[in-house]
């Protein structure tokens, strides 16, 4: 599959990688290969290699029954982000099918150990030759995260991250969250805790910015003013590349994609005249963090620091605008500056392509038996037609 995927985006990924590496490209989108954690690890070896980002995730196959499908996918570090997130790029590396939730050394042992052979050896290319595989983290919500790093949640020094997961493993015990060694451990090149990525998309879009919403929606406005939203928000246009509109917030269902045009782009302009003014300011310190750490640098390297001062004050003073409404995923927005810092923007690290790739793999069933059969059958015909037909893909630098 490897070899099948490299073939087909060779020069892509070579053409990228000299933009990247002789800057010839200007970074307008903060991409990972920029950042702190990919350059340490070009620099760690002169070997010829690619790599890649693991994902893994899961989704409920129906409404009647408790079975669900688990992935276990990666992307390719060294693609140029646009090509990077289309759903042929993104490679399934394994499947559980199951009513209960996945036992992950039963479920990933063989394909961890198929990987960590590709790190080791390198999978042929077809005109000869061998390249390396690095595995650079690992990006998931934070039910399949605490699956995949075998904890709970991580309460204690990131330095200790190592020793406690060590000592949890031994004594069989919980050590400040961690429940023993990851199955990562043994393939990653960025060492744990360093290599995980909370996904921005579950963390603030999906999470805590429709939480800010639905309790500014249904606790600061009246009803005067909730009529008023509704009318601007049905009235907003976007241009055809936003993908999705708005739907209103009393709606159910909202997809990651409409409450990131909302949120990024609607939400301060539409609401500043129907709140009080400190109730419209705390907002904005969420909204203009998120913001400064969604595109480029546009502040330079005090980009980071700039929305690490506005998150923190919103972080302060949550209590006092929203109650019991102080959770994780709040505490997790402290941790995202760094995130922008060692890996880039999060337009860039997150999991749109990934949701879109599981959705894609989990339709494709019929009747009520035998779907994981169903799934991994056409699953196999989609890999083998992506190989039949070349896609041309052209890198346009700016000069």
């Amino acid at each position: 599959m490897f070899t099948r995927t490299y073939d087909r985006l060779s020069s892509v990924i070579d053409e990228y990688r000299e933009c990247f590496t002789k800057q010839q490209m200007k970074n307008e989108t903060n991409d990972i290969v920029y950042n702190k954690n990919y350059k340490l690890l070009y620099n760690s070896t002169n070997d010829r290699f690619i790599t890649i980002l693991l994902h893994v995730d899961g989704i409920g196959l129906s409404n009647n029954n408790k079975e669900s499908l688990w992935l276990l996918s990666c992307s390719i570090i060294e693609l140029p982000p646009a090509i990077r997130i289309r759903r042929q790029n993104n490679l399934v590396l394994s499947m559980w099918i199951s009513n209960e939730q996945p036992n992950i050394y039963l479920w990933l042992t063989q394909c961890i150990q198929q990987l960590s052979n590709l790190k080791e050896k390198g999978f042929p290319l077809r005109q000869g030759g061998r390249i390396k595989l690095k595995v650079y983290g690992v990006i998931a919500d934070c039910p399949a995260m605490s699956l995949i790093l075998n904890h709970i949640s991580h309460v204690g020094n990131a330095l200790n991250f190592s020793s406690d997961s060590v000592k949890a493993q031994r004594l069989q015990t919980n050590i400040r969250g961690r429940l023993g060694i990851s199955i990562l451990d043994q393939i990653l090149d960025i060492p744990l805790p360093k290599g995980i990525i909370a996904d921005y998309l579950h963390v603030t879009l999906l999470r805590h910015a429709k939480t800010v919403c639905l309790y500014i929606y249904k606790k600061f406005m009246k009803p005067k003013d909730r009529f008023i939203l509704n009318e601007k928000m049905a009235a907003q246009r976007f241009p055809h590349f936003f993908q999705r509109t708005i739907r209103k917030l009393d709606e159910k269902g909202h997809k990651a994609s409409e409450m990131r045009n909302l949120f990024l782009y609607c939400l301060l302009p539409m609401v500043r005249n129907l709140l009080k003014s400190d109730q419209a300011a705390h907002l904005g310190l969420f909204v203009t963090g998120i913001r400064l750490l969604h595109g480029r640098c546009v502040f330079g390297e005090k980009t980071s620091d700039y929305a690490h001062s506005l998150l923190s004050a919103f972080y302060r003073d949550h209590e006092k605008f929203y109650e019991h409404k102080q959770n994780y995923v709040l505490h997790l927005h402290i941790h995202f500056s760094e995130l922008y810092r060692n890996h880039g923007s999060l337009c860039n690290i997150n999991t749109f392509s990934q949701e879109d790739k599981i959705g894609a793999v989990s339709i494709n069933k019929h009747g009520s038996r035998f779907w994981g059969d169903q799934i991994a059958f056409y699953l196999n015909v989609c890999i083998a037609h992506g190989g039949i037909h070349s896609i041309l893909f052209v890198i346009v630098a700016a000069s």
